[in-house]
């Protein structure tokens, strides 16, 4: 499977929870992520504080900040539509926060999954988004439905491009609604188009942070997370 994949990042995160996503990623098969950096979220921090360069990976600077609404969705609208733009024939989009860790292996473990044509992948469980299906088995379920995490998304290239084609998606920055969460309107626009959120039982990502950079507010732990060391392709025997 060909993947493209990247980070949503913001100057304050670049030594604190950011070099160990970064590990994580790369433990999971996620080695090379494009960095999408919306430099001026913390106004504290001049705009020269980071040398991005160091991390040795693709990035893209938003200079000044993309938006100022409170959700602060421009980052991850516009990391999505490059990825797509820099990769059209992927089979696989992912896009993480930065302040997440996950199993290993998680990219072999997918790789092995079918993606169905009406399901995209929430590889974070949050303890109040897991169905009565997942208690029956491990692996992917349809969630609740309610949008409970953005932080680590995967998307077949017919799902992010009929996310690219919602009304609702596409007016969301302009919409008196757009106090709500990222989560939220990822999946009330692809529900539109008949394709729901399955989310994976036992969590394969861990939140790290107190507060997400997206501005989400705070999650609970994912109580399910086998660990940093668990190797995701374990789930398959």
């Amino acid at each position: 499977m060909k993947w493209a994949y990247g980070i949503t990042t913001v100057p304050s995160r670049a030594t604190t929870t950011l070099p160990r996503t970064l590990a994580s990623l790369k433990e999971s098969g996620f080695g090379s992520p494009h960095l999408f950096i919306d430099e001026l979220v913390d106004r504290a921090l001049p705009t020269n504080t980071v040398d991005w360069r160091k991390f040795n990976l693709p990035f893209t600077l938003h200079i000044p900040q993309v938006h100022e609404q409170p959700n602060n969705l421009g980052n991850w609208y516009l990391a999505a539509w490059e990825l797509y733009l820099r990769n059209p024939s992927a089979d696989y989009y992912a896009l993480f926060e930065d302040d997440i860790v996950l199993c290993r292996n998680v990219q072999s473990y997918l790789n092995a999954l079918p993606l169905p044509q009406a399901v995209y992948w929430n590889l974070y469980l949050a303890p109040n988004n897991a169905s009565l299906d997942h208690a029956e088995t491990k692996g992917f379920a349809p969630s609740r439905q309610k949008g409970k995490g953005a932080l680590a998304l995967v998307f077949g290239r017919k799902q992010l491009t009929q996310l690219f084609k919602q009304d609702y998606y596409v007016d969301y920055p302009a919409s008196a609604m757009r106090k709500k969460s990222l989560d939220g309107t990822i999946l009330n626009a692809l529900r539109t188009a008949g394709i729901r959120e399955h989310t994976h039982y036992p969590s394969l990502v861990l939140h790290t942070g107190d507060v997400s950079s997206l501005k989400h507010g705070k999650f609970g732990t994912a109580s399910t997370f086998l660990g940093e060391s668990y190797d995701a392709m374990e789930l398959l025997k």
